[in-house]
């Protein structure tokens, strides 16, 4: 937000704050709708969304026209930049975990009916997939206004909610984009196997591709490995989940990653390694790591030969490791590699800065 924009935030902020039923925001909303309009931000909107939180605490019968108010700005911003889109879709989508069903049904109708270009659709479509109605996201699919960032969340909310599996994998020759990665994780969700076997073919296409194609795959596959965002999350998104998920999505996809390290030649190997920060984060922050250390070992040895990033990764965890696996699965060449990667990583942390002064 620019410096010049910060007395009116705070202007906004209060007016917002003074909104405490349905006749003070008929009061205040063409002042509310027309910041919101010409000054877009993360920070705007939060407002907006804690004010709607409140209120529909307190008179849930408003909470519909506040989301459609709300919808009303999309169409009202000149030139959003990426960012706002991308805050739009999000703020949409935590006011549609505030609806009921039968109202977030009836908006998201309105939504569907209006939607004019890529950009809308990227702003709607985290709050079109909350309809859990695959029979909706594949009418939206179908516009010809559907790009690829929308086409994949809706290709894994169909597949996470679609009970006929052969009629989501047909997705794949009638969609023009690379879904793969986005039927795999809504599979994947719901407790499919066809989602495993997805993932194993993505590993193997991911070393074998040619650069460029390696590149928009590799970041398929981040997102394919991403359930925190809000845009991934699963509970915000109202994705189908079996008991446990977390745990079992986790130690699936790192077993499947591990075979796929063992198996491949050298440069495939290179290759896999810079999805390890991605099979890592959630296993660690989750604790299922702790299951699979011993299996973890020869990606880790890999690793710790490879690319800074991947030993960094690596070494976050390695006490951890040690610590669990028993001696008599570290043979002393394994033990000098960790010994002496964890070497060079310290001498460097230690190395003078040359040329600072």
């Amino acid at each position: 937000m620019k410096e010049c924009e910060w007395s009116e935030f705070n202007g906004f902020s209060l007016i917002c704050a003074a909104v405490h039923d349905e006749s003070s925001f008929d009061e205040m909303e063409s002042d509310i709708m027309r910041f919101m309009s010409e000054y877009p931000s993360y920070e705007v909107f939060n407002v907006y969304l804690q004010m709607a939180t409140r209120l529909s605490a307190v008179t849930p019968t408003l909470l519909p026209r506040l989301v459609d108010h709300f919808r009303s700005v999309a169409y009202k911003m000149v030139s959003p930049s990426n960012e706002v889109v991308g805050t739009f879709a999000e703020t949409m989508q935590s006011l549609g975990l505030l609806m009921n069903k039968e109202s977030h049904a009836v908006l998201t109708e309105k939504i569907v009916s209006t939607l004019e270009s890529p950009q809308l659709l990227d702003m709607f479509c985290l709050f079109i997939l909350q309809s859990q109605d695959p029979v909706v996201m594949r009418r939206v699919l179908a516009l010809p206004v559907c790009g690829v960032q929308s086409a994949c969340r809706l290709c894994t909310g169909i597949a996470n909610h679609e009970k006929d599996v052969g009629g989501v994998l047909s997705l794949k020759t009638e969609v023009p984009y690379d879904i793969d990665c986005a039927l795999a994780k809504g599979l994947l969700l719901c407790g499919k196997k066809e989602g495993l076997a997805l993932f194993e073919e993505l590993l193997a296409r991911f070393y074998c591709e040619s650069v460029a194609n390696r590149e928009e795959l590799h970041d398929k596959l981040k997102d394919l490995l991403d359930f925190d965002s809000p845009a991934n999350n699963p509970e915000r998104c109202l994705f189908h989940t079996t008991f446990l998920w977390r745990q079992r999505v986790t130690s699936q996809l790192s077993r499947i990653y591990v075979t796929a390290v063992k198996s491949a030649d050298e440069a495939g190997k290179k290759h896999l390694m810079r999805l390890l920060p991605s099979i890592l984060g959630p296993s660690i922050r989750h604790h299922s790591l702790e299951q699979q250390l011993d299996e973890f070992l020869p990606v880790f040895l890999v690793a710790l030969s490879e690319s800074q990033k991947a030993r960094r990764e690596v070494i976050s965890v390695l006490p951890k490791f040690i610590s669990a696996l028993p001696p008599d699965k570290i043979q002393p060449v394994q033990a000098r590699t960790i010994v002496e990667s964890l070497t060079r990583v310290l001498l460097v942390e230690m190395a003078p800065m040359v040329g600072a002064f």
